[in-house]
Order: C-alpha cells, then structure tokens, then sequence
C-alpha cells in the first residue's frame, strides 16, 4: 500500500474508524494522513443534500451541511475578515471547490469584479445556485483532479477541498501551474495532528466516512512549498464563526443523538484543529 500524496510506501496505521470499513493512516515520507480504503466515486456524495439537510435523525454522525444557505451569511462575514489582507487592487482570482460561491461573494464585497473571479465545483447544483448569485463570474462544474485550470491568477483559495481528494499533492501541483508569478494560495484544511484529533481519536469530528479521504499537517505544507518552490507566508491554527445551530450539530460527533436547534446566535468557535495556510510563488 503506497501514499496517495507522495507515492512512497511507508505508511503507519493510527486508528480504525467508527461504523465503517476504513482505517486512517500516516505518511512517514510527506506528513500525508490518508484514509484507505478510498470510495470508487467519492464525488457523487455533492448532491443538493451535502449542502441542505445531510443531517438527520436516523444518521447522526455529521456529513455535509446542515444548511449551506442558512449559514452562507455568517461565513460571508468570516471570509472578508479572512481574506482582506491579501485583496489588492485588480486581482484575478480562482476558487476551487467554490460551492455555492460563499467565498467569491466576499471577494466581491472586497471590490473585486465580478469578472475577474472564477470557482470550480464537483457539484452541478452548487454551481447553478452560484450562478444566481454571482452572475458574471466564471463559472463551472467540474471535477478538478482530472480536469484544466484555465489561466492564470494572482489568488487560488482551496477552503476545506484538500482533504477531500485522494491526492492532495498532485491537485496542488497543478494549481502551482496556474499561479501568476507572485500569485498565492489560501489554504483551509482540517489539521490531523492537532489536539482535538488526538483527544478524541475516531470521533473526531472532521472524519467523515467516505468524504474526507485524505489530510495533509503542517510538515506537508512545508515538504510541498520545497518542492514546488513555494514560500510558506502564514501557517496558523484558525477557527471561524459559526451559529449555535451549526455547532450544535457538530457536538454530533462526539456525543450520538446529541438534539438539535435552531439557535441563530453567533459563536467565534476555534478547537485550534483547523490550518490556514498560504503558499506564494516567487516573482521569477
């Protein structure tokens, strides 16, 4: 058995998870966590369902959105903030994995044209509720492991999307391509090895069965940027605003059957399990 991220072979077995078949493991090469056995089509779970309702009472254990849309405000707020050092002035801008273009709205509020945005999705209907909202950027479903990236931009975000491909470095490398020189990368990613993970082993809240098949921890990042000749300029422990709803549904987790509510009530939530990264291209 090979890592999926970097192709070597010794791996090392840390936990079996909880009401599944699958195991978690640990790359000694590249810092790669991956899950293995790997679904045969991973991508058919982003349904209109991933993002509303993909909690329910006879599955407890979290998968998808609660409601994508209930909380896109919140996350709208939350993504300005996060992103508003690295807006400036006329910018050309991809995000991958775009959902329902949350992210690209607040690039928007931050005064970049429409125009000038772009996001990819694996998830037709992600796209379509996109386009309603975004109009005049480009946009299009598509699974980005095996297709172009067309162009070349200043700024990729890829928020919550490596840990669902199985191979995180080969999606990574073809972003590199289509990096302006100068260009960044914004990285949000589960962190395998933070404290959470390790405190609460397979009821982790981040291990979805058949949907997170792959993380990558902070020594990946810095194994990645080398090889690419990337400059790692922020790596950090982040958290995020999020209602009472949405958190409560994450308590899911950890605790089966734990009752839901719609409590509309905002929270800075940070278990300090979450990386925010961002790579730079050199100039030459």
């Amino acid at each position: 058995m090979e890592c999926p991220s970097c192709g070597s072979s010794p791996l090392e077995r840390v936990l079996d998870l909880i009401d599944s078949q699958t195991s978690f493991w640990r790359c000694l090469t590249c810092g790669a966590y991956p899950v293995f056995p790997v679904p045969p089509n991973p991508t058919d779970l982003y349904t209109e369902k991933y993002f509303e309702g993909a909690i329910c009472p006879e599955s407890p254990r979290y998968s998808g959105y609660l409601s994508y849309d209930r909380d896109r405000e919140v996350m709208r707020c939350d993504f300005i903030e996060s992103f508003k050092p690295f807006v400036h002035g006329v910018m050309r801008i991809l995000d991958i994995g775009c959902a329902t273009g949350t992210a690209l709205e607040a690039f928007r509020d931050l005064g970049v044209p429409e125009e000038h945005l772009s996001g990819i999705d694996v998830s037709e209907y992600a796209i379509e509720e996109a386009k309603r909202r975004i109009p005049r950027a480009q946009l299009r479903a598509e699974d980005v492991t095996s297709s172009d990236l067309r162009g070349q931009y200043d700024l990729i975000v890829l928020l919550d999307v490596l840990e669902h491909v199985k191979n995180p470095t080969a999606l990574i490398k073809k972003v590199v391509q289509a990096l302006a020189p100068g260009g960044k990368i914004i990285v949000s990613t589960p962190d395998p090895e933070s404290f959470a993970r390790r405190i609460f082993g397979a009821r982790w809240s981040e291990f979805h069965a058949g949907e997170h098949i792959c993380f990558v921890n902070a020594s990946w990042f810095s194994w990645i940027a080398e090889s690419q000749n990337l400059r790692v300029r922020m790596l950090r422990h982040h958290g995020k605003r999020v209602t009472v709803e949405h958190a409560l549904s994450r308590l899911r987790a950890y605790i089966p059957f734990f009752p839901l509510a719609r409590f509309r009530r905002i929270l800075n939530l940070n278990m300090r399990d979450r990386l925010f990264v961002v790579l730079e291209k050199p100039e030459v």
